[in-house]
């Protein structure tokens, strides 16, 4: 993937929604140390920090990452592997919105605090609304959503300390 088509990702399927990162950690890509992304990152005041050369098992979370997306997406690109673009966002939806094992709640639930409303809810006009057809103030709303991304995280936490110990006794 070229250095251009890199940062046109980050600005436009990144930044504009989540906003400018403190940090971006990457591999020694040569994408990610072109001069182009460094200037990206130096004009947004982004900390840019890579992996060490030759050890991507230092970034084993986004390698297995990396290895469930591409098993993911080779359920749905032709044999010559030329439509991956076509169906990577559909791909990152799926995999957003499926609770991890380890965490046991899925990424979109962990940034944003409630299930990823889906195509089929709204096709089936489900209410996902907790509060009916109540108006909630802006306060209210806030205050609830601090509460509930607190659960969230707790609940995660546990999750992983749970998951950390039953790989351990897997390992050793």
């Amino acid at each position: 993937m070229e250095a251009k088509t890199v940062a046109e990702v980050m600005l436009k399927g990144w930044i504009k929604i989540y906003g400018c990162p403190l940090e971006l950690h990457s591999d020694q890509g040569r994408q990610y140390e072109s001069q182009l992304f460094q200037s990206i990152c130096k004009f947004l005041e982004i900390d840019k920090t890579r992996t060490t050369p030759g050890h991507p098992r230092s970034d084993g979370l986004v390698e297995r990452s990396n290895r469930t997306i591409k098993d993911m997406i080779s359920k749905y690109v032709r044999t010559d592997q030329r439509d991956w673009d076509r169906w990577i966002d559909f791909v990152a939806m799926a995999y957003n919105s499926t609770p991890h094992q380890s965490t046991e709640i899925s990424p979109f639930r962990m940034i944003f605090g409630e299930e990823m409303r889906m195509p089929l809810d709204v096709i089936l006009a489900e209410e996902l609304c907790e509060n009916g057809s109540e108006l909630v103030s802006e306060h209210d709303h806030v205050m609830k959503l601090q509460d509930k991304l607190k659960t969230i995280h707790e609940i995660a936490r546990v999750s992983l300390g749970t998951a950390a110990k039953r790989q351990k006794r897997q390992y050793d």
